[in-house]
């Protein structure tokens, strides 16, 4: 049975915001992403977990939080 979706605690946002910030970090600099190219991953990380039985659901803060990382 699938899991009800919960919005993504703080502490756990928060680990999975600086691992992406990580990553986004090496598309910048040794990939060369630019900021499409890298809003368009993220948004993917963002459906990543989406119909999984481990659905991860974001506030509008922190899909905010995420998107500004390609800055």
């Amino acid at each position: 049975m699938k899991e009800v979706a919960k919005i993504i605690p703080d502490r756990e946002f928060r680990e999975f915001l600086d691992k992406l910030a990580e990553e986004v970090r090496v598309w910048k600099e040794k990939d060369h992403m630019g900021y499409v190219s890298v809003t368009c991953e993220l948004a993917k990380y963002l459906a990543a977990s989406a119909g999984s039985d481990h659905e991860m659901v974001f506030t509008a803060g922190q899909i905010k939080q995420v998107m500004d990382l390609a800055k």
